[in-house]
């Protein structure tokens, strides 16, 4: 059980550092929240590095860590960390918002309680685990109420924000039995342990399967096109150089595209595509790719999302903050990611849809 311990522990240790660094360094990352994600990962990574390497070599490093309470200040600063992620992405937030960094100062409690102990002389190792283990309890259970009460997050942020919350909070109750364990020794230790490991393999490859398709994170962002170039312009000519469609009929079916698109708010339909389009107006999918393109100058993907732009612009400009949030608004333009809506509004205005707001209102 030890050896497979041993393989778990160093395997946690590896993939939490590397999943930190993948969030952090990642080009395509421009989510807050997964940015702190990312801190909060491989902060854990290089505490389980630390404890690996102290407990197969003693040296003067080792010592070191030891003397400064190195652990006590790493576990305290998953309590603000585990805020911040939660906090961010619940809230869809572009930028770190900085009143809420005073949290961080969780992390200092070692210092004060350093000094509460040698007053009350209580143990320190006793009280750092009682503040720790029970902030980071209080903190999970704090933020899965948050997250299930929320009305504006996606789907996407609640599965990750209650998967991190809720195996985090495992893995401290757990390791708290472990404490305890070790006074009353009820239980094999090294069966709790290997409990702890699983559930924290289970934190780790859970935000990756959870992360893994977002598109702000692995893929270019989704639903927005690159401008068509002239020889790109000149393949499309070809390619409809032999329809058989005449001026007026292309003038009829833009007419048609654009009450449904425009007048019946298609581009609001989550299920919007141009294959449902073109059997909405009984043609072939090519015929309103070719009308798109000819007539609007544009393709499919770009047209819905210039509609939805128009739309959250002017939410933008007719609610506040209070009564429409950045999120809501995304939502009611049509857009169906963080990504996308930020995307597309860099791409045609170069600016966030926060910074539109602050201009507009």
């Amino acid at each position: 059980m030890g050896v497979i311990n041993i393989f778990i522990q160093i395997s946690c240790a590896s993939i939490l550092i590397l999943s930190g660094l993948f969030y952090l360094w990642n080009k395509h990352n421009k989510d807050v929240g997964l940015n702190l994600l990312g801190i909060f990962l491989l902060t854990l990574g290089i505490q389980y590095s630390l404890l690996l390497y102290e407990d197969y070599f003693e040296s003067t490093f080792s010592i070191f860590i030891r003397e400064i309470n190195l652990y006590n200040f790493l576990l305290h600063s998953y309590i603000p960390l585990l805020y911040l992620i939660t906090y961010h992405s619940a809230n869809n937030l572009d930028k770190i918002e900085k009143t809420k960094l005073y949290s961080l100062f969780i992390t200092l409690a070692p210092i004060l309680l350093a000094f509460v102990s040698k007053a009350l002389s209580v143990d320190k190792s006793l009280l750092n685990d009682v503040t720790s283990f029970s902030g980071c309890i209080i903190i999970s259970t704090h933020n899965l109420n948050y997250v299930k009460k929320s009305t504006t997050i996606d789907a996407r942020s609640l599965k990750i924000l209650k998967h991190i919350n809720t195996s985090f909070l495992l893995m401290i109750i757990v390791w708290v039995i472990v404490l305890l364990n070790r006074h009353f020794s009820a239980v094999n230790e090294n069966l709790l342990i290997g409990t702890f490991l699983v559930i924290q393999l289970y934190l780790v490859y859970g935000i990756i399967l959870n992360t893994i398709r977002h598109p702000g994170i692995v893929n270019p962002i989704e639903n927005i096109s690159q401008p068509i170039n002239t020889n790109d312009q000149k393949k499309q000519d070809t390619k409809y150089a032999n329809s058989k469609l005449s001026d007026s009929e292309i003038s009829d079916l833009k007419a048609k595209i654009e009450i449904e698109i425009a007048e019946k708010r298609y581009y609001l339909d989550p299920e919007n595509s141009l294959e449902n389009l073109a059997e909405r107006l009984t043609v072939s999918p090519r015929v309103i790719s070719q009308v798109i393109n000819s007539s609007f100058n544009t393709n499919y993907s770009d047209l819905i999302n210039d509609y939805r732009l128009e739309r959250a612009k002017a939410l933008l400009k007719k609610h506040s903050n209070d009564e429409l949030n950045i999120s809501q608004v995304m939502y009611e333009s049509g857009f169906s990611s963080t990504s996308s809506f930020y995307g597309y509004f860099k791409k045609k205005l170069n600016m966030t849809p926060r910074e539109f707001r602050s201009q507009n209102s």
